[in-house]
């Protein structure tokens, strides 16, 4: 067991899975430039992949390299101590807080004085809330309840990618602990053997999990722990027999490796069992511990890999701060890639030199470590990590500390959140639906809504449009689901935590049966962007939503017109024609005028270029409303007087993104919600039926 666990502990010298590297240790004979190829590979797969290089939809899988990198250097310094008798798990917890924390720190102190000096309140308030997750090792569960990975909203989340850093100290915790319990429990020449039957098992759940549950799957350490395991397997299993055979296993696994890269992309089910193929190719090139390798071995690759933890830190911020800042030339794809590229390794080299190198150094000499300095340098990281944790909840409890700007920037930009008061309660994002609530007043339903969240964003006006007359009078019964049409025979194929076809199948469909009821339905969804959705799919011929069919439009506009006219044929039915999207963030980018000119105009939009936008879809509704009755809700005359769009009036800002109005925004629609309730004076009630 000494010779395999040395194999992977002659690594320690090189920092891995996103820890910083000595160039300087390279002449040690335990430095490993095949596995230091690897990290710069890793890094810059990862890097370019963010960056939007063409034809890297896989780069992402970088990190999983640096899984497996990290489950053979974990498990090679862990035996190795075991079996020499010195293994101290304090020890083990310091020497890695040595090697991550400083770095990651400095990014935090750094990215809380660029958000104190540039980032409006909403934003520097989410930037806080990020700092004091990534502090403690917890931002893969901030992120996790957040949204996904792939989201249009993670190029906001300047801390989005420390989510892997989280993932690994966990790791780290819990690691040693399970294999000091195996080697008790099986001996150590059964370890492996034991480790193997664990890893199975967690590969498993991944593959279960990436499926069911894509968003945990991807940021939770259960469904991530296989891959560390699998390169913990690899310090426990003898070499590859033989030079040639060394270079061949190398050459095999860098072949999967380059297949994984080019086969997967963001709507592979991940760390599903395609994830087999970066898992596998890394541990052979690992466990070949060939290090002659022309292509690992290059001099770039191994600068690379020596700065690749800082490279990893710095890259995604660079990324969000050209996406937030950059103009002109800087916007276009080619000056993007080029400057995030020559900003990530220029800041990334200085972060490796000044903060890296230095921090691995303490505590390393016998006598500091006699002297209990290294016990020392972990107290210190606790308290700083403590300390910037603080920092970002505190920039989150202050809301932004919005004090940095004007009245006028701070009443534009606090529109962000202006919006969706009922959604804790009344929308879900994922998962089964949340039942049925009761919007405005109490009393039998006046009227039922139902959509996605653009109809979220508008259940207070639509409420406030009811008659007056008293609390009897009634109120709004919403129901919502997070990007889910309002299409009977409409599923999700690549989002299995997204539950649209059960929704409609339980709210909708009841509203297509049964007796005619006079309370009126209004439907509301963010209808363009439904044409272009790469996860809708059609439901199987069983109408259960298993062996879903592939999605084309001029299926969903039979399925459209067709419950248009279902739901016409048991009630009054009212359409609201889609809203006016608008390219920039409204609050954000109002705000920002503001801050320049106090007296900046208001944002707007011509109305011909909201209706070409939406054409096709109006087109189907007129055509639906034509056929069955239904009636079109237009808010052109509401929100677009004088041909433009308004997307501010008077210096605030009507939506809370680019097409989700706000409640400010919202009530500019009352007057046409009032044409719901015309003639409905006879007091209607709700059928049983309906929810």
């Amino acid at each position: 067991m000494q010779a395999t666990a040395d194999r992977c502990s002659r690594i320690d010298a090189v920092s891995i899975q996103l820890e910083g590297a000595d160039h300087a240790s390279t002449s040690s004979p335990r430095f490993s430039q095949d596995i230091n190829g690897l990290r710069a590979m890793a890094v810059l797969v990862v890097m370019l992949f963010h960056f939007g290089v063409p034809g890297l939809r896989g780069g992402f899988v970088g990190v999983d390299i640096f899984f497996v990198i990290s489950g053979c250097l974990m498990t090679g310094i862990i035996v190795r101590r075991l079996e020499a008798g010195r293994f101290s798990l304090v020890d083990f917890y310091v020497e890695r807080a040595r090697r991550i924390v400083p770095a990651l720190l400095v990014l935090c102190v750094v990215l809380f004085a660029v958000g104190w000096l540039v980032l409006l309140p909403s934003e520097f308030r989410r930037m806080g809330k990020q700092i004091a997750s990534s502090a403690v090792f917890a931002s893969n569960l901030l992120f996790w309840r957040q949204s996904g990975y792939f989201d249009e909203g993670s190029h906001e989340k300047w801390l989005l990618h420390t989510w892997s850093l989280a993932v690994e100290w966990q790791f780290y915790l819990l690691y040693p602990l399970l294999l000091v319990a195996l080697r008790r429990m099986v001996g150590a020449a059964r370890t492996g053997f034991a480790l193997a039957i664990v890893a199975v098992l967690a590969f498993a759940l991944a593959v279960v999990g990436a499926e069911r549950w894509p968003t945990s799957a991807f940021y939770l350490l259960p469904f991530r722990a296989w891959e560390m395991f699998a390169g913990g397997l690899v310090a426990l299993i003898p070499f590859p027999p033989g030079r040639i055979g060394r270079r061949w296993v190398q050459v095999s696994g860098l072949v999967l490796l380059a297949i994984g890269f080019a086969l997967i992309g963001v709507e592979t089910p991940w760390p599903g069992g395609l994830a087999l193929l970066p898992v596998t190719g890394t541990a052979l090139v690992i466990w070949s511990a060939w290090e002659r390798s022309a292509l690992l071995g290059h001099p770039v690759a191994q600068f690379l890999g020596t700065i690749s933890y800082s490279v990893y830190l710095w890259h995604w911020p660079v990324e969000v701060a050209l996406r937030r800042f950059e103009s002109g030339i800087l916007a276009t794809p080619t000056a993007h890639i080029a400057t995030g590229l020559v900003l990530s390794l220029s800041i990334a080299s200085l972060s490796y030199r000044w903060v890296e190198r230095p921090a691995r150094r303490l505590g390393q000499s016998g006598a500091a470590k006699r002297g209990g300095l290294l016990r020392r340098d972990v107290l210190q990281f606790g308290a700083a990590s403590l300390a910037i944790a603080l920092l970002g909840a505190g920039v989150w409890k202050l809301q932004g500390a919005p004090w940095r700007f004007s009245d006028t920037v701070q009443i534009a930009d606090r529109e962000a959140t202006d919006g969706d008061p009922y959604g804790p309660r009344c929308f879900s994002t994922f998962g089964p639906a949340l039942p049925p609530c009761r919007i405005g007043f109490d009393g039998p339903a006046r009227v039922l809504l139902i959509g996605d969240s653009h109809a979220l964003a508008i259940a207070t006006a639509l409420a406030a449009a009811a008659p007056a007359g008293g609390r009897s009078a009634g109120g709004v019964q919403f129901q919502g689901y997070a990007s889910c049409p309002t299409v009977q025979g409409v599923t999700y194929g690549a989002h299995s935590e997204l539950k649209c076809f059960d929704f409609n199948r339980t709210y909708l469909d009841p509203l297509t049966e049964g007796t005619e009821s006079p309370v009126p339905l209004v439907v509301t969804n963010y209808w363009s962007s439904y044409l272009d959705a790469s996860g809708l799919k059609f439901a199987g011929r069983d109408a259960s939503g298993a062996d879903p069919q592939p999605f084309n439009i001029d299926g969903y506009r039979q399925r459209f017109e067709a419950t248009m006219c279902a739901l016409a044929r048991r009630r009054p039915v009212y359409v609201t024609l889609p809203f006016p999207e608008f390219a920039e963030h409204v609050p954000r980018t109002m705000a920002l005028r503001l801050m320049r000119d106090p007296h900046a105009p208001d944002m707007t939009l011509p109305v011909g270029d909201y209706r070409q936008h939406n054409a096709q879809v109006i087109g189907w509704m007129q055509a639906a409303s034509a056929r069955c009755g239904i009636h079109l809700l237009d808010p052109v005359p509401y929100l677009c007087p004088d041909g433009l769009c308004r997307g501010s009036l008077n210096g605030r800002p009507l939506y809370t993104d680019r097409h989700h109005l706000s409640e400010f925004g919202n009530r500019l629609l009352v007057p046409m919600f009032r044409q719901v309730f015309v003639g409905g004076a006879e007091e209607p009630r709700a059928s049983p039926s309906a929810w």
